[in-house]
């Protein structure tokens, strides 16, 4: 039994312990952040499922009569799952308010980006004001940070190597001031 708790405590440490610099690629937009915490959510939702059930809390009791330090271990793993639960609900109730102005920023031509941004930053200034885990700089400017990472992405899928090559000059400089203009506005 002491065996097995050891091997659960290994597992589920791996899953709370997942660092908080997920999805920090160069690519990664603020959908990936709303996605990362929906799914960092039901995995602690399962594991926290399965420690309420009896017959495990049978094996924990029967292991904490017989003194095993493991089962102590474990009761604290436990009330850490339950910690990181309400992180990720917490997280995903402020960060949903995002999910419907990015979905729109996902498909946006850089000349509409510039008046989209005010209701983003509104968005994200809300979230940093009444959020209870996203009132860190750090946090705050990891999400700023995605969006400018979807903000570029969508200037960069504008510009048009292929209208390049083929000669149109005037499209190209059309869509490359509309790039830098979205890029000084965003700044």
């Amino acid at each position: 039994m002491e065996t097995t708790i050891i091997q659960w405590n290994r597992q589920i440490k791996e899953i709370v312990s997942n660092p908080d610099s997920h999805q920090e690629n160069e690519n990664s937009g603020p959908l990936d952040e709303i996605q990362y915490w929906r799914n960092r959510r039901e995995n602690l939702k399962h594991i926290d499922e399965q420690l309420e059930n009896a017959e495990l809390k049978a094996i924990v009791k029967f292991l904490e009569k017989m003194d095993s330090n493991d089962a102590r271990g474990f009761g604290e793993l436990a009330t850490n799952i339950k910690s990181k639960s309400e992180e990720a609900q917490n997280n995903l109730l402020f960060l949903e308010s995002l999910f419907e102005p990015c979905k729109k920023l996902e498909v946006a031509e850089p000349k509409q980006i510039p008046e989209m941004i005010p209701e983003l930053l509104k968005r994200v200034r809300m979230i940093w004001h009444h959020s209870k885990f996203y009132k860190s700089n750090e946090r705050i400017s990891g999400l700023l940070y995605k969006i400018s990472n979807q903000i570029i992405q969508r200037c960069k899928a504008k510009i048009n190597v292929d209208d390049m090559l083929d000669g149109d000059v005037e499209k190209c400089i059309e869509d490359l001031n509309d790039a830098i203009d979205c890029g000084k506005r965003w700044r």
